[in-house]
């Protein structure tokens, strides 16, 4: 009995570190989204502070900037660590369900079987 109560607490704690983990990860992603956001604006700055005769023209950029790239990629690869995340996540709370019925049902189980011994002497 005391052992399902161990494996529930663990699985309690690997529930909240998986939590704990996604939390970080979506941190990071937030922050990488907030560096892409102001590389974009930087880059949008630099096209606009061109000389007055050049404005309406359109200005066709040939290829992303490296730090844009790197940061699209690490945000794709962020995405994927969160997802599987979420999945670790849902299947300990699902394993945490079934410890916990299995623990209920030895109880009682065992409530049974005390009831039973207490009747007879």
């Amino acid at each position: 009995m005391k052992r399902l109560a161990m494996i529930s607490f663990s699985e309690q704690e690997e529930v909240e570190r998986a939590e704990a983990e996604r939390k970080r990860e979506e941190d990071a992603s937030r922050e990488m989204v907030s560096e892409l956001l102001n590389v974009a604006s930087d880059i949008m700055d630099f096209e606009t502070s061109e000389p007055t005769s050049s404005r309406g023209k359109a200005i066709l950029i040939s290829e992303p900037e490296p730090i844009v790239l790197k940061l699209q990629e690490a945000l794709v690869q962020q995405k994927s660590v969160t997802d599987q995340l979420k999945e670790d996540v849902q299947e300990l709370k699902e394993n945490q369900k079934d410890a916990k019925r299995t623990q209920e049902e030895m109880n009682a189980k065992l409530d049974s079987i005390l009831a039973l011994l207490s009747k007879n002497p």
